[in-house]
């Protein structure tokens, strides 16, 4: 599916990406992007896996098709030249208002419920009572008045975006059946012993965590990789144990390009720019650790001179 919006606050576009088959075999980026070549094997029966991190470079890079793209990977000189693997910069209290909107859409009915000026009005009590030093009512205001711009949207899709980085959720997008039927699946995993049970964090043990993702990350020079084939759900269990110890990449074949370039300011300061965006450096510490802030800032609050790099 694909879901295109516009905020009508902030000016951002949000698009659904539609990953590429993986039958297809990739090819060269570009000659000029450092990525290693090496042709990428289906893993169909008796066809060794080769996928980046298993057999190819953790920096391999997968053609797009077409019109759409893949996912940006913070490996890929590429993607981190174009500025594809980083968000605008955002304040704390706009990560706040986004994460207040965040909770109110998972509601039941919140498209509806937000144009009632009584449920609105509580719904900005309760986010201020939470969090008085961090949430003001100019922040609500904005807030409420951001979600029912999307409310309209969201009548006409199904489907809403919150966060900038192609993330969509949708409450109709399937069907209620399999929600029941995922229910009774999962249930099992509930009724277990409540000294077992892992709730989630800061949830007031109204979330509670099946299988956390987390807890069973692919972890180089431990997990374990079919070298061929592909499992499914009928013999999963079946594959438990098998296949070959994942190496650990070498950091050589996965070396990136910085793209933090240092000019002068001043006697006393220096401008760094990281993908575009320009900070005073103030600080250079021993071991190389770099403190910086915006320009802005520095010009109206700190009056720090800069260290000599002699003694890092």
């Amino acid at each position: 599916m694909h879901f295109q919006k516009r905020s009508h606050k902030v000016g951002t576009i949000f698009k659904g990406v539609r990953a590429l088959p993986f039958k297809q075999r990739p090819k060269m980026i570009s000659s000029s992007s450092n990525v290693l070549s090496s042709p990428a094997v289906t893993p169909a029966s008796g066809e060794k896996t080769s996928l980046p991190g298993f057999g190819l470079p953790l920096n391999y890079g997968f053609p797009s098709e077409g019109k759409d793209s893949r996912f940006p990977s913070a490996l890929l000189p590429e993607d981190i030249k174009e500025g594809r693997t980083t968000l605008a910069l955002t304040t704390l209290r706009e990560f706040k208002m986004l994460q207040i909107m965040n909770q109110i859409t998972d509601k039941p009915d919140w498209h509806t419920k937000v144009f009632d000026e009584t449920i609105a009005a509580k719904w900005k009590s309760e986010a201020i009572a939470q969090d008085a030093r961090g949430v003001s009512k100019a922040m609500m205001n904005w807030v409420i008045d951001e979600l029912r711009y999307k409310a309209k949207i969201f009548e006409q899709t199904g489907a809403i975006s919150v966060f900038t980085g192609d993330v969509v959720k949708s409450d109709s997008a399937l069907p209620e059946s399999f929600k029941l039927e995922l229910q009774a699946a999962v249930k099992p995993l509930e009724d277990i012993p409540a000294k077992d049970k892992d709730w989630h964090p800061g949830s007031k043990k109204m979330v509670l965590d099946l299988v956390h993702p987390s807890l069973f990350p692919l972890v180089y020079g431990r997990s374990k990789v079919l070298e061929s084939g592909r499992t499914t759900l009928e013999d999963c269990i079946a594959q438990c144990g098998e296949g070959v110890v994942i190496p650990v990449p070498s950091e050589r074949r996965a070396q990136l390009k910085c793209l933090v370039t240092i000019t002068a300011w001043s006697s006393n300061h220096t401008v760094v720019n990281f993908n575009g965006f320009r900070a005073k450096l103030i600080s250079l510490r021993r071991r190389r650790k770099l403190r910086a802030t915006s320009t802005t800032s520095i010009q109206k609050n700190i009056r720090h001179s800069m260290r000599s790099s002699n003694r890092s």
